[in-house]
């Protein structure tokens, strides 16, 4: 995991978007009028479960603040 890097990397402020699709988030980030753009990709339903970009897991919603958490990891996932 990367949660041995500094957890703030990234994009951080209220979640103006997201787009979401099964195994994708893309979403847009505004703090003092800048905006930015972030990903996330997990897979926790495959056998292997991947997690790359930053954490928006699925209970984040638009005006939500986020925090900038990034992910890297392969590990065992859902399904055997």
């Amino acid at each position: 995991p990367a949660n041995n890097m500094a957890r703030h990397l990234g994009p951080n402020g209220i979640i103006t978007s997201i787009r979401r699709g099964r195994h994708l988030a893309v979403f847009e980030v505004s703090k003092h009028g800048m905006r930015r753009n972030g990903f996330f990709f997990y897979t926790p339903d495959w056998p292997v479960m991947f997690k790359v970009g930053y954490k928006l897991w699925p209970e984040y919603k638009v005006g939500d603040h986020f925090g900038g958490a990034i992910a890297f990891s392969i590990q065992r996932g859902g399904k055997a």
